[in-house]
């Protein structure tokens, strides 16, 4: 598999499960890590661990405009731990 998605960050709503799951797990084997934003925490937690430092869980509820903002605005999305210092964070929203 290519690593098309190196040093890439995608947030991937509805990750928990389903297409999302799949988009997880398609995106981490390209390279990027990803930030899984859902309400399932059990699911999300499991699938973050599976992947260990290519991705972290996030619950939100994508109808909360303000767990959106939350979302966004959460600690882990500092990327600095994720990039080389020279050259910034790198985010992409999906």
């Amino acid at each position: 598999m290519s690593l098309r998605l190196q040093g890439k960050v995608a947030i991937i709503t509805g990750g928990a499960s389903g297409i999302g799951e799949a988009t997880v797990n398609k995106f981490v084997a390209e390279g990027a890590k990803v930030v899984i934003a859902d309400m399932q925490v059990d699911r999300g937690n499991a699938l973050a661990a599976k992947h260990g430092d290519r991705a972290m869980f996030v619950r939100t509820d994508v109808c909360i405009e303000e767990q959106v903002k939350a979302a966004m605005s959460h600690p882990s999305m500092n990327f600095r731990a994720w990039h080389s210092p020279s050259r910034g964070p790198d985010c992409h929203r999906i």
